[in-house]
């Protein structure tokens, strides 16, 4: 393999694992049951912080997603919500949300649980919950 290749090969990889390839809209969603109708920024931030453990129970998603969802709503990185959740779950004993590796995982755990609310891209919300915000997100 030549030189050349191997360098877009490791870049591409750099890219798409930093999610600065990720240019999507993303949506919030919700069980099809939930009383809710729509949800601002400032609430969710408190939901995937820890301090609002009423309203909804939250699940993560791995990936650019996950990584440009936070940073659109909390404005911290990754490295600053796993401290800010540490300090969450050592001092105040809360739990980070649980999390699951794609959008067909959020919308199943989603649809199993009234109260659930989580994120994907927007193409797969579809019928089978409720969408509650739509976020046009594209990492720098």
């Amino acid at each position: 393999m030549s030189t050349v290749i191997k360098i877009l090969m490791c870049t591409f990889c750099l890219i798409s694992t930093t999610g600065l390839l990720f240019a999507k809209s993303v949506a919030v969603i919700t069980n099809k049951n939930n009383s809710a109708t729509s949800i601002q920024k400032d609430a969710l931030e408190k939901i995937y912080t820890g301090r609002d453990v009423d309203s909804f129970m939250p699940v993560d998603q791995v990936g650019a997603i996950k990584e440009v969802f936070y940073k659109e709503v909390t404005n911290k990185d990754i490295a600053q919500i796993n401290q800010l959740w540490g300090h969450v779950e050592f001092v105040e004993k809360g739990t980070r949300p649980p999390e699951v590796g794609s959008d067909a995982a959020v919308i199943n755990w989603v649809k199993k649980n009234n109260k659930g609310i989580g994120y994907v891209e927007k193409s797969a919300a579809g019928t089978d919950v409720k969408t509650l915000l739509i976020m046009d997100i594209s990492a720098p």
